[in-house]
């Protein structure tokens, strides 16, 4: 069974319902590639605080939609004995993710499901060195996308 845990650290809270899609979306996502036995979480931030993790993290001195940090270890769940892989963390910034919907001309929650997915897939090994839309990584996240579409 996977874990999801969703974080905020935003002074204005969000909707409880956009942090249950973030949760619900990504269960789905797993699901879809087979993923077991994961724990990831999400930290839902704003710019400054997104950027100060690129800054630090990539040396890129400016705001971004999501950063993946992978983590890669295991635990035993206490609940319920099994091993679990602690995959590592997502960050997201809903206001980027806001204004890349409108520059893309599509819907946030769109937009938002393609950073989960972006994510994710950084989470299980996958990477891109451009953000062409060629790159391997980034057509199995609009094929993953697509297929999902349907889901919340």
């Amino acid at each position: 069974m996977n874990k999801v845990i969703v974080n905020t650290e935003l002074e204005v809270p969000l909707p409880e319902e956009y942090l249950q899609t973030i949760s619900t979306y990504a269960e789905k996502v797993l699901e879809h590639l087979n993923i077991h036995d994961w724990e990831l979480s999400f930290l839902i931030c704003s710019k400054a605080a997104i950027q100060g993790l690129n800054s630090q993290y990539r040396q890129i001195d400016e705001p971004t939609d999501v950063l993946s940090f992978m983590l890669g270890d295991y635990y035993i769940d206490a609940d319920s004995g099994k091993e679990q892989f602690i995959a590592g963390d997502i960050a997201i910034c809903p206001d980027i993710v806001r204004e890349n919907a409108e520059r893309f001309s599509v819907s946030s929650e769109e937009e938002t499901k393609r950073v989960i997915i972006h994510g994710i897939l950084h989470l299980s090994g996958l990477d891109h060195a451009t953000n062409d839309a060629t790159e391997t990584m980034l057509q199995e996240q609009e094929n993953i996308l697509n297929k999902l579409k349907e889901v919340l």
